[in-house]
Parts: C-alpha cells; structure tokens; sequence
C-alpha cells in the first residue's frame, strides 16, 4: 500500500522556484518515497528537526515527516544545501 506525499505551501513555492531540471529530479525522488518512505538513503534529523527525515537530491535537500497512520508523506522543506541548514536551524559554524 502506498503513501500519499503532500506538500507544505512553504516547500511547494520553494519547489516550484527551482530550475526546472532540478525540480524533475526532486520530483521523482519525491514520487519514489510513496512506495517507500523511508529508503535508506535517508535519515532521521535529530535536535529542533527530530521527527523529519532527511533525503539528499544533488545539492538539494528536502526535509519531510511521515504519518504510518495517515500514509501520508508531508514534505516541509526543500532548498539547496547551504541555504537549506540555515532555514531549519541547523547551521553549520
């Protein structure tokens, strides 16, 4: 059974501003977590993120919570990598 992944209007716009080779790219990452949300390829976010996951995209990140109960995958964040640590919080340095 597979999830539904659903945006947060803060991700959607921060989706939608990137070049669109980008986008597609995330998009299908995005696609695949429906099947399974938690690929190895991601982890868990620890601290003031602890209840998100982490997916690598390229230079991108996306941070994302999933709901077993729902089956829902709820997308909160999406950015470049150096731009992405500084808006959750997580900066480096």
């Amino acid at each position: 059974m597979s999830y539904r992944v659903r945006f947060d209007p803060v991700a959607e716009r921060a989706l939608l501003d990137l070049a669109k080779d980008a986008r597609q790219r995330i998009i299908a990452r995005l696609q695949a977590l429906a099947h399974d949300p938690r690929p190895s390829t991601t982890q868990p976010l620890v601290g003031n993120l602890k209840g998100l996951r982490k997916l690598r995209v390229g230079a991108y990140r996306v941070a994302y919570r999933v709901d077993d109960e729902a089956r829902t995958v709820t997308i909160s964040e999406i950015g470049h990598r150096g731009k992405f640590y500084q808006k959750t919080g997580r900066g480096r340095g």
